[in-house]
């Protein structure tokens, strides 16, 4: 009887390989899991910018057409005359899990057009600031003065910083796909063209 058991248990050498294999299994899990939650973390991200997208038209069409200034301390509350902030998610309405900061708590960079900040789009609708997007590259992802997008909204990603020129503070900005060590950054660009479009949709402009 005893025999039996014996041939119908695990030897030790049997045990120590089993264990070892669970514990390369269990390792190789454990090693997937940070890239599967920054993984996350960017699909999340990229759905905020498409609500901000959306809450900044619903904001266009709530007030004659214009765009919130910019946050520039940080209570998330449109401080008048500023174009270039932080995401003055509270003007906007939205969620404090949604527009006050990105997946890495960091807050959202927000820039608008002065032709559209605070006031309808004039006649003829013409951006003025500057506002452009382009490719790590080089490469313009976005139209000129009067046709250049009428806000930008950057998240610096899991490194906290503007890459590219992203953290330079003037008008231009960088949108690429993800390159380790080099750029993290998701932009988002609202058209001058769509926030026309939903404008006259809404029958708001032109006056």
């Amino acid at each position: 009887m005893s025999a039996q058991i014996r041939q119908k248990g695990f030897t030790l050498v049997e045990l120590a390989v089993v264990l070892l294999i669970m514990g390369l299994v269990i390792g190789g899990l454990l090693a997937t899991v940070p890239a599967v939650l920054e993984n996350q973390r960017y699909r999340d991200v990229r759905q905020a910018l498409a609500r901000i997208e959306e809450a900044l038209s619903g904001y266009a069409l709530a007030n004659g057409g214009g765009l919130p200034a910019a946050d520039t301390n940080g209570d998330g509350v449109a401080d008048s005359g500023q174009g270039r902030g932080t995401l003055p998610w509270k003007s906007l309405g939205l969620d404090p899990s949604v527009g006050r900061f990105d997946p890495w708590n960091h807050p959202f960079l927000y820039q608008v057009d002065a032709n559209w900040r605070e006031r309808p789009p004039p006649a003829p609708p013409d951006t003025v600031s500057g506002l452009r997007v382009d490719d790590l590259s080089g490469g313009r992802l976005t139209l000129a003065d009067p046709a250049a997008p009428v806000a930008v909204v950057v998240s610096f990603g899991a490194n906290g910083v503007g890459d590219g020129d992203n953290g330079d503070g003037d008008s231009r900005y960088t949108a690429d796909r993800y390159l380790d060590g080099v750029f993290d950054d998701e932009v988002r660009w609202l058209s001058r063209y769509v926030l026309l479009g939903r404008l006259v949709a809404a029958g708001i402009w032109p006056q």
